[in-house]
């Protein structure tokens, strides 16, 4: 039987809203107006003390995702099922768009790119799982049988290479296609 660790389930909920309040900010133009406000002003300090806040949901989320995926089998019907989730949404939220706000343009490209959300990436965090989900299987074994001096090796690279290789060391967006951080490696 398996046993819910209901802090881990604590921190994917509270990471999901933070990515919500997230995309609100970002998105929705809470930052934009803030910064046209003026520095110094209330609603400036709030709105970027809550983005620096949930910066770091998106990556809470996919080490939460990691972290109870690690054992688990890996099984084929679960991309394709989440594939039409995503394919599903894609779908309506775009009908819904089209049927409430005037004048939104409708053309043959933006159809295409409705139904092929992964080829053209409407959706990063999916696009990225997607490609990360091929791999999950020799990852998973990887980390399974790697003994305790090894495993603390690999994360010492990769935080060198993948954290302060791209901050400090090769500023360019592109280094290893890490595109700081939304991307699949």
């Amino acid at each position: 039987m398996k046993r819910r660790n209901y802090g881990i389930d604590l921190l994917r909920i509270v990471a999901m809203y933070m990515i919500v309040l997230y995309h609100c900010l970002l998105l929705g133009g809470v930052i934009t107006k803030a910064t046209q406000i003026g520095i110094g002003s209330i609603n400036y300090d709030i709105s970027w003390l809550l983005d620096i806040l949930c910066y770091c949901a998106v990556n809470c989320y996919a080490l939460i995702s990691g972290y109870v995926g690690v054992k688990s089998k890996f099984k084929l019907q679960n991309i394709i099922k989440l594939w039409f989730q995503v394919l599903f949404y894609s779908v309506v939220l775009n009908i819904i768009i089209w049927v409430t706000i005037p004048n939104v343009p409708i053309n043959k490209g933006l159809l295409i790119q409705m139904l092929m959300p992964i080829s053209f990436e409407r959706y990063w965090y999916f696009s990225a799982y997607f490609i990360l989900f091929a791999f999950m299987p020799f990852l998973n074994l990887l980390l399974n049988n790697l003994d305790k001096s090894m495993t603390t090796k690999l994360l010492i690279t990769l935080i060198l290479v993948c954290s302060f290789g791209e901050t400090f060391i090769f500023r360019a967006k592109t280094f290893l296609s890490l595109q700081s951080g939304y991307s699949a490696p």
